[in-house]
């Protein structure tokens, strides 16, 4: 099962892809994909980075756009001012 920090990062992940993902059409979708991947794919992920690689995966599988990822990168999140274990999403 995913733990609550990964629970927080997928939704914050969500939230700014209905948001601000350039394909409006495909940000239903792709949060659905994003959605049905939550208990088997994304569950076995035990680092940050593995957790962040599985949710480009399944991203980058369900709209064909390899911009799409999701990075998991402490210091950059710490020189831009978030906190170090928030989601950061390139979009």
């Amino acid at each position: 099962p995913m733990s609550w920090r990964q629970a927080e990062a997928l939704a914050e992940v969500k939230a700014l892809i209905r948001s601000h993902y350039i394909f409006p059409e495909r940000r239903e979708p792709l949060v659905a994909a994003i959605e049905a991947a939550q208990g088997d794919r994304l569950g076995t992920a035990s680092t940050p980075t593995e957790f962040a690689d599985a949710i480009t995966d399944v991203m980058q599988s369900a709209v064909s756009d390899r911009h799409l990822a999701l990075v998991h990168d402490p210091d950059w999140a710490l020189t831009a001012g978030a906190p170090a274990d928030s989601a950061q999403a390139a979009f």
